[in-house]
């Protein structure tokens, strides 16, 4: 057993431990989970956590905010494969004013890790788009765990030196139920980029996102990256030149 699920346990955090079935659509053809769809399994267990804990949509609708994610870095051992049962251990490991933060950790049936990730929400209000204050809202009164990749966690910082891969128009599927671009679909467009690019995706030992503005349908986009030895980063950028979102790939080479 992981030492971080160890540590929660002791200090009475409450975990919530989904088991996940990797579905055919969701594998590629390394018959592994695709990273979006890992992502997708993070969000949904996070969500069933958050409401559990009163904290999630059911609180959050009627004063017009949602949770949006801000800052992911995921640390991997393997990826799910197809058809494959495995356990998804999710607590909230620390708050701030703004910044909420989750730890994840991935475990196949024998107890083996699997991932570890650690995650950093804000809750925002969805008429002016602005964050709220988490005090408020008595985020911060909850029982937290220890950290584990949030720990010390900085965010990426925008570069300047890209190329650009293509550019796409934002499609309506790829909207999310609070009406913007989901962060799945971010990971999804520059993750094919970067494989048009010859990037193995099973090469991938951890990954890091950061979201800098909303994105929404119809919008133009470009998907741009740069390499550096082991590591790749990609961004996406809007019609004026704002970047939008930001990922290091670093790589077993």
């Amino acid at each position: 057993m992981d030492m971080q699920g160890v540590s929660a346990e002791a200090a009475g955090v409450d975990i919530w431990q989904p088991e996940f079935t990797v579905k055919t659509y969701e594998c590629g053809p390394e018959k592994t989970i695709r990273l979006p769809a890992l992502m997708q399994h993070m969000q949904e267990a996070a969500a069933t956590h958050a409401e559990q804990l009163g904290f999630g949509i059911e609180k959050l609708e009627p004063i017009h905010s949602f949770w949006v994610l801000w800052n992911l870095r995921i640390g991997m051992q393997r990826l799910p494969q197809w058809n494959e049962v495995y356990t998804i251990r999710t607590w909230p490991s620390s708050g701030s004013r703004v910044v909420a933060t989750r730890e994840f950790v991935g475990m196949d049936r024998d107890g083996n890790e699997l991932f570890t990730a650690g995650s950093q929400w804000m809750v925002v209000n969805q008429k002016n788009r602005i964050p709220r204050n988490l005090c408020k809202l008595d985020i911060e009164n909850l029982n937290i765990g220890p950290a584990t990749y949030s720990a010390g966690m900085e965010r990426l910082e925008p570069r300047g030196d890209y190329q650009i891969i293509e550019t796409m128009q934002v499609p309506h599927s790829a909207i999310d139920m609070n009406g913007h671009v989901n962060n799945t679909e971010y990971v999804h467009w520059t993750l094919d980029g970067l494989v048009r690019e010859g990037l193995h995706k099973e090469s991938i030992r951890t990954m890091q996102i950061i979201f800098l503005s909303e994105v929404f349908e119809s919008d133009i986009v470009s998907i741009r990256y740069l390499k550096e030895k082991a590591t790749i980063v990609a961004s996406i950028h809007n019609e004026t030149g704002q970047e939008l979102f930001l990922m290091q790939v670093d790589i077993q080479t």
